[in-house]
């Protein structure tokens, strides 16, 4: 979604397009870019830990969603592994009673 920066500005005001505890990356009007967790937003600033940024500089504003797809391969993938290795470790297990 493009908006202008005056409707980013708006919709920040607003509490529309960050809210404490989203990580954000924001581009202000000096063409800088900062990342940050949101701590506080007030009326003119968006705040993080180590520092603040005026709403009146915003440009564009990009709020980091969770990668749902990278938790899910990552949780079932080590789960995978494991089965995998417990499976191989009995079949191990199997053959070495049947050559004995």
């Amino acid at each position: 979604m493009d908006l202008s920066p005056k409707e980013v500005r708006k919709q920040v005001r607003a509490g529309e397009l960050a809210q404490p505890g989203e990580r954000i990356l924001v581009t202000t009007d000096d063409n800088k870019t900062h990342m940050f967790k949101v701590t506080e937003v007030t009326n003119r600033v968006v705040r993080g830990d180590k520092e603040a940024v005026q709403i009146d500089k915003l440009v564009s504003i990009h709020v980091r969603q969770p990668a749902r797809e990278r938790t899910f391969v990552a949780i079932f993938g080590t789960v995978g592994i494991i089965y995998t290795v417990t499976v191989l470790k009995a079949l191990d297990d199997v053959l070495d009673d049947i050559i004995k």
